[in-house]
């Protein structure tokens, strides 16, 4: 079963802080991104499609009600969990399809109640859409790509996965790097990679970047308790770990 993803919405730093480190206890949860007003909460579920947003109501530019009625108009919108530190709030929640609500300020009680519920619903939805999968002609499920066919200067170039250092979203576009400091753009977004690659190879470890973890040489310690990839090839390759997926990279890498 896949690890539920999690989004954390709120204007005031201190209370996502505090979200995360009541997240940490979980195993199965994973935070992908922290927002403080609402346009960017837009934007990073349109780009990460987490399975949760914990919104808090009341935030600049669009409120927080207001950015759950636009996401519950998506074809597969995210579950809706409301932080609020009135209770009056709760039915208006409710209106716009919220699984639920936690009043501020919370305790680990109030977060443990919360994801026993939507463990519930996650579990659900994966069931579904592991009976959606697409299978081959046996009825076995389709493999992971192991190679891409790119178009590239009039003709369509295979590049095998063991080729690939990274993938890399730039200016609205995505592209493949290689080992050969080559660079090719493809049609796929990070997020439909991400679904298709195999995890036990490529890992998402900043919004912008997938990399191959079979070409790492080196980690050194980066900003904010990040690190930062140095790859395998004579030229030096960076890739960022930023702090929200270090926590997936340690799952990769025994740390002695």
């Amino acid at each position: 079963m896949n690890k539920m993803s999690i989004l954390i919405a709120d204007d005031e730093v201190l209370m996502c802080e505090e979200l995360l480190a009541q997240f940490e206890h979980y195993q199965d949860i994973e935070i992908v991104a922290v927002c403080h007003d609402g346009d960017s909460v837009l934007s990073n579920v349109k780009e990460l499609k987490p399975d949760v947003v914990f919104l808090d109501i009341q935030m600049p530019g669009k409120t927080g009600l207001e950015v759950a009625a636009i996401l519950a108009r998506q074809v597969d919108p995210p579950i809706i969990v409301f932080l609020t530190a009135f209770a009056d709030y709760a039915l208006n929640a409710f209106k716009v399809d919220a699984v639920d609500y936690v009043l501020k300020p919370f305790d680990e009680k109030d977060i443990q109640s919360v994801v026993e519920k939507l463990r519930k619903i996650h579990t659900a939805k994966e069931r579904q859409k592991e009976v959606k999968q697409p299978t081959t002609g046996s009825g076995i499920q389709a493999d992971h790509p192991r190679k891409f066919c790119v178009q590239h200067s009039g003709r369509f170039e295979v590049i095998d996965n063991e080729r690939i250092l990274f993938f890399y979203a730039k200016d609205r576009l995505v592209f493949i790097q290689t080992a050969d400091d080559r660079h090719f753009t493809i049609k796929s977004s990070l997020n439909e990679l991400e679904e298709k690659l195999d995890h036990k190879q490529f890992m998402r470890c900043h919004r912008n970047y997938i990399v191959n973890m079979d070409q790492i040489k080196h980690l050194e310690n980066w900003f904010n308790r990040g690190y930062m990839l140095i790859l395998k090839g004579e030229a030096k390759t960076e890739v960022p770990v930023s702090r929200l997926f270090v926590k997936r990279l340690r799952e990769y890498l025994a740390f002695e």
